[in-house]
């Protein structure tokens, strides 16, 4: 069994969320790991872990990445924070290109399906209990 640590200081070492994303062309996985204001990215290759890259890091204190996923075809990566902002990124560059500010409370969970049209969307509920859905053809990438 593989695995990775973060030694983070010990403020910034609580593991909130993590989400994983199939690389088929390449064999491999990609992991988007938050701890705390800060969110990584992980491959897992030939049973490895490798920490290739720091996302982002929030810039707020109190702010956190409260759950990431990544749409099916994992060319996009979401980010619920505990603001209620939800951030989205284009995969493998994690280029930001959409921001919504749609929830008041900590992102709790987010999930994205697929129809039988091949149409994709993202469902999110928030600490205060709302749950809202999106379709993801309304980013435009």
């Amino acid at each position: 069994m593989a695995s990775i640590n973060f030694k983070a200081p010990s403020k910034y070492s609580q593991l909130i969320a993590f989400a994983v994303s199939k690389d088929a062309e390449q064999d491999r996985c990609r992991i988007a790991v938050t701890v705390c204001s800060r969110i990584f990215e992980v491959i897992y290759e030939n049973e490895k872990f490798e920490l290739t890259k720091l996302i982002k890091k929030t810039g707020f204190a109190g702010v956190n990445c409260s759950h990431v996923c990544f749409s099916n075809s994992g060319d996009i990566l979401i980010c619920g924070f505990s603001s209620g902002r939800i951030e989205f990124y284009a995969v493998p560059e994690y280029s930001i290109f959409k921001v919504m500010n749609f929830h008041e409370s900590t992102i709790l969970s987010m999930n994205v399906i697929s129809t039988e049209e091949n149409e994709e969307t993202l469902f999110i509920g928030d600490e205060d209990g709302r749950l809202s859905q999106m379709n993801m053809k309304k980013l435009k990438l």
